[in-house]
């Protein structure tokens, strides 16, 4: 009976092996009907950002090179599967099983590089033009830029009121690190949840930080990993957007951060981007003049968002009677709310019922119940 325990021994190293071979040779069709509904995902994907780039690209922006990277990733990847679909179709017995395998990985490497598309804050290099933006976004611009290239400021706070365009502003210092200098190791950009949630705070952080979770782990232990795989890096940018104005403040004097306060638009400014946005010709529409036009800007109240709300409204109006309409509804929307984001939810709820069709109004309430920055699939949407 000696010769049993070898062959017990044989069997647990050779068992394994063979299940599993057994089980990609089995599960083959099941693979590849998933890989062939995860590579229409895929290229569905693809083409939305194709389209999008093209559609800026006629409007002189460049996509990133993180971006144009993923695409090229895309396409051997693309390639690849159809290269796997060709040899199931053989269906060579003795190949099944590795087969099976390959169309398992193929389509993890499918799902990561999907969500690596999902999780892009920007598309193409938000650059500064001269003729679309103030002068004043230039100058806040360049003082965060050369405080990070400095060495005397350690943590930068810029704030101001909601819908100014500090997000705009720090996509465009997220951007141009990588675009322009080798000098940090990483940039992460990470969107503060509201009402603040700091477990996931952390949890997002330590995802771009490539840190697996660990359930055990309180705040402050997570905490002293974050900040000790942060002490390692030669040198890295960490932007938390969206952050409560008051906390943000408080936050801002505590912490001992460098503060940039970005201030409304003046007239002058609010008035170009509006009439770069919604055309310039509306200056010659001889049912128009200019003092509708700029009453309805100044209720914008210099705000960015406000601004961008509004134009995709009146764009292509051009009977005065509907700006009249327009304007009183604007005031009194912007007078009934009161509270911390009250400057930008009177235009917002101008912008909504605005849409006039029901089911895009419904689409945007849809919207609004989704995480910020969530990825929402338009097929899920419609």
């Amino acid at each position: 009976m000696e010769f049993i325990g070898p062959i017990l021994e044989i069997f647990k190293c050779v068992c394994p092996p063979v299940c599993k071979y057994v089980q990609d040779h089995r599960k083959l069709d099941e693979n590849m009907k998933n890989l062939e509904r995860v590579l229409q995902e895929f290229n569905s994907q693809k083409e939305d950002i194709e389209a999008t780039l093209k559609a800026e690209g006629d409007r002189g922006k460049k996509p990133r090179t993180e971006v144009k990277n993923w695409l090229q990733n895309l396409q051997r990847i693309n390639s690849k599967a159809q290269s796997i679909e060709q040899e199931v179709k053989k269906r060579k017995y003795f190949l099944c099983a590795r087969l099976g395998k390959d169309v398992d990985a193929k389509i993890q490497e499918m799902k990561d590089c999907h969500q690596k598309g999902c999780s892009f804050i920007s598309l193409w290099i938000d650059i500064v033009n001269n003729n679309t933006s103030r002068r004043n976004t230039k100058k806040i611009v360049k003082k965060v830029w050369e405080d990070l290239m400095g060495d005397k400021v350690t943590k930068i706070g810029v704030w101001g009121m909601g819908g100014i365009g500090k997000t705009a502003i720090m996509r465009h210092i997220n951007n141009r690190p990588q675009e322009e200098t080798n000098e940090f190791s990483d940039v992460i950009w990470v969107t503060v949840s509201q009402p603040l949630d700091l477990v996931k705070l952390q949890a997002e952080i330590a995802t771009a930080l490539k840190l697996s979770p660990t359930k055990d782990e309180d705040k402050v232990r997570r905490a002293r990993r974050l900040l000790g795989k942060l002490k390692v890096k030669k040198k890295f940018v960490l932007i938390l957007d969206y952050i409560d104005n008051h906390m943000f403040c408080w936050g801002l004097r505590s912490m001992g951060c460098e503060e940039v306060i970005v201030p409304p638009l003046s007239k002058e400014e609010a008035l170009n981007l509006f009439l770069d946005k919604v055309g310039r010709n509306i200056l010659h529409v001889p049912t128009l003049n200019e003092e509708i036009i700029n009453s309805v800007v100044e209720e914008c109240a210099g705000l960015q968002l406000a601004i961008f709300t509004v134009v995709g409204c009146m764009r292509g109006v051009d009977e005065i009677h509907e700006w009249r309409n327009a304007l009183n509804e604007l005031r009194g929307l912007v007078r009934s709310f009161s509270g911390i984001n009250a400057d930008v939810l009177g235009r917002l709820e101008f912008s909504y019922r605005r849409l006039k069709n029901k089911k895009v109004q419904h689409c945007f309430l849809y919207c609004a119940l989704y995480p910020e920055d969530f990825a929402i699939s338009k097929d899920e949407l419609i």
